[in-house]
């Protein structure tokens, strides 16, 4: 036996493989054997055809069989004596096949990248830090949380401003033909939000309730409906009524009636508060670990298998698709391509996965070891945190219990990743 092996891009390595006489015989004769101990052959016993008679008969039967019990023996022995690091199975093929003289196949193996890491420690960024939660964020929220329990009501007055609600019927043509896909009987438009083109809305604000006018305009490019992308468009307009959004004064009525756990408004502002500070450090904290990413990305440039990239594209896309499903959407609606979109998300998903072997890398480099009591702990914090049966959550979470690990990993590494650039901007 004899094999060579090339290396070859996406860390694939390709081990081409020859097979004489010599090895092919051993594996020949045990299959002819076996053959002519279980052959039925007219005119003899079960077994005792003659070999040259069950040659004959089963020509075809010993070549397939021999030559698959060598391609399998082969590729496992050799695959035990490299201890090739293989992130997917491996593809056995181009097999060219002279039995019982000679035989040669290909094994091809994607494995894990060996690389150098640059220097973690010395990462430069300019991070952000929580400051404070103003009042102006606790009147935003509320002010959210008001106009989601408003009414809409008719209003008495003729003009329209940002922030108005306006009911009207929308024809939109394409090269003079009226298209039932740009037609909306009573659409509610709030003006000022961006929810509909820019021309459109421009137009709206400069008409009266009860008018009607005709607005131009291009459609986009990327318009999401691609029949019309890119295609002059004329939509005839008529403001049936403007509504204004009449919301409930905050006090502690109001908050009573949204039923939470709280009674006064000095209660809900306290809470709001603490809410918006937990959330608003999550961010800070998100936005500075992907300036640390980008730099490891960029420090770090080195090829990654295909088949991970293509599964972490996949798993990319459908996460995209349970977005919009949770929206009501779907790429079929939007009359978008998903091969497409897949093809779009490649480079995103190639960085996800040189970005899990960079955090691993740097895990095994500060010796950062994630045990099950590790696990264990992070669960029932999370149980507290939530008000949960930390037992029963920890029962919930076996099946998953090694891709908890490797989360936790890399909660660490970043967390020593976040240490180090706290160090180097003081």
């Amino acid at each position: 036996m004899k094999y060579e092996i090339k290396d070859e891009k996406n860390c694939t390595k390709v081990i081409e493989v020859n097979l004489d006489a010599t090895d092919i015989e051993p594996v020949y004769k045990k299959i002819l054997k076996n053959i002519k101990d279980n052959a039925q052959v007219d005119g003899y016993r079960k077994g005792k055809a003659p070999e040259e008679i069950v040659k004959k008969m089963f020509e075809k039967t010993i070549h397939d069989e021999t030559q698959k019990d060598l391609i399998l023996g082969t590729a496992r022995k050799i695959l035990d004596e490299t201890k090739l690091h293989m992130v997917v199975d491996p593809i056995l093929g181009d097999v060219k096949s002279e039995l019982p003289d000679n035989l040669s196949f290909k094994i091809i193996v994607e494995v894990n990248p060996v690389f150098e890491i640059k220097d973690y420690k010395g990462i430069k960024v300019q991070l952000k830090h929580f400051k404070e939660v103003t009042q102006e964020d606790i009147n935003r929220e509320i002010n959210k949380i008001r106009q989601s329990r408003g009414v809409l009501k008719e209003s008495q007055k003729d003009e329209i401003k940002d922030g108005d609600y306006i009911v009207a019927s929308i024809i939109g043509f394409i090269d003079g033909k009226p298209e039932p896909d740009l037609t909306g009987e009573d659409e509610l438009i709030k003006i000022g939000e961006g929810t509909v083109l820019a021309d459109i809305e421009n137009g709206i604000k400069s008409m009266k309730k009860g008018e009607e006018k005709e607005i131009k305009t291009k459609l986009p490019d990327d318009y999401f409906n691609k029949k019309f992308a890119g295609k002059d468009a004329v939509f005839k307009i008529k403001v049936k009524s403007i509504k204004e959004l009449q919301v409930p004064e905050f006090n502690d009525e109001f908050v009573k009636s949204l039923g939470g756990p709280y009674q006064t408004k000095e209660e809900m502002i306290d809470l709001i508060k603490r809410e918006l500070e937990k959330y608003l450090k999550q961010q800070i904290r998100i936005q500075n670990i992907e300036m640390i990413f980008n730099e490891l990305l960029k420090d770090n440039q080195f090829e990654v298998s295909r088949s991970l990239v293509e599964m972490e594209a996949n798993e990319l896309l459908r996460r995209y698709e349970n977005r919009l499903l949770s929206q009501g959407l779907s790429i079929e609606k939007l009359g978008m391509d998903r091969a497409k979109i897949r093809e779009a998300q490649l480079k995103t998903a190639e960085e996800n996965v040189r970005l899990k072997y960079i955090l691993r890398k740097i895990g095994e480099m500060e010796s950062i070891e994630i045990t099950d009591t590790d696990v264990e702990n992070e669960i029932k914090r999370i149980a507290a945190e939530n008000k949960e049966d930390a037992d029963a959550m920890i029962k919930r979470a076996k099946p998953n219990w090694d891709l908890l690990k490797a989360q936790l990993l890399e909660d660490r590494v970043i967390d020593k990743l976040l240490e180090y650039a706290e160090k180097n901007v003081r």
